[in-house]
């Protein structure tokens, strides 16, 4: 591919140093990738500026250098590091040899068991014969406990079953079936206490305010005449009067439908 033409009289050198400082980091990244794959002078020159001791900082970046020897960088003598492994491996040998003998301990005490099956006498200090009619006669009495516990349990259960099916009967010719889809199509909304109808009752069909109506006395619709026309509080529901009430959970005027904007309830 031929180089691009030059502008002017800059040298291609330095017009190459400023795209170079003008593309972002991965084009820059991939540039320096195909150059090391092409070129051998460049990949000795781009080793021989990244792989060098003073450039890394922690032991496993480091290693990569040739001239690196982390025994004497972490002040380890050669001496010293092969009494280090020795040492290791005196402990492994005693940890092996431990858990040797917890198993050689294991068989024999397997072996004691297949050897005298017979039980032993601690007050004697011997191992006595086993009589096996001795302890049947001696097991007998529980295994007839465990059996009567067992039937015991089936009969309570029984019992307890045919109560609930009696007591459901009982409730089921008391009360007559009503299927839980039927219920009125209008009803009175529990919220906005306005009635509604459930086949068109869509999320934002309610509208409420939580507070009450509160009576301005700088309003035009209001002249301090209680006298002449009554008490104000009376006027609250008037359309003529609405302007001269708010309400006072959002400051809005009386004729205001809502600020709670929700779905009908029954």
């Amino acid at each position: 591919m031929p180089p691009p033409p030059l502008r002017g009289d800059v040298s291609r050198q330095e017009e190459l140093f400023r795209a170079v400082r003008s593309v972002d980091r991965w084009t820059l990244i991939d540039c320096l990738f195909n150059v090391i794959r092409q070129s051998p002078r460049a990949q000795e020159v781009i080793a021989q500026l990244l792989f060098t001791e003073t450039y890394y900082e922690t032991d496993d970046t480091r290693s990569a250098s040739s001239e690196y020897e982390p025994e004497e960088e972490d002040g380890w003598t050669a001496d010293e590091k092969e009494e280090e492994e020795a040492e290791a491996e005196r402990e492994a040998e005693a940890e092996r040899a431990a858990e040797a003998e917890r198993r050689a301990r294991e068989q024999e005490s397997e072996q004691e068991d297949e050897e005298y099956p017979e039980a032993f006498d601690e007050d004697e200090g011997h191992y006595d014969e086993v009589d096996e009619e001795e302890e049947e006669e001696e097991a007998a009495p529980i295994t007839t406990y465990k059996r009567k516990r067992v039937a015991s349990g089936a009969a309570i259960y029984q019992i307890a079953q045919t109560k609930r099916a009696k007591i459901a009967n009982d409730r089921a010719a008391t009360y007559q079936p009503v299927h839980p889809i039927c219920r009125l199509r209008y009803q009175l909304c529990r919220n906005c206490k306005t009635q509604f109808d459930h086949e068109d009752n869509h999320r934002n069909s309610c509208l409420r305010h939580r507070g009450h109506k509160e009576a301005i006395q700088e309003a035009e619709v209001w002249d301090g005449m209680d006298d002449c026309r009554g008490r104000l509080i009376d006027w609250a529901d008037d359309e003529e009067y609405a302007e001269g009430f708010e309400w006072t959970c959002c400051g809005r005027f009386g004729s205001n439908l809502g600020c709670v904007v929700s779905q009908h309830r029954g």
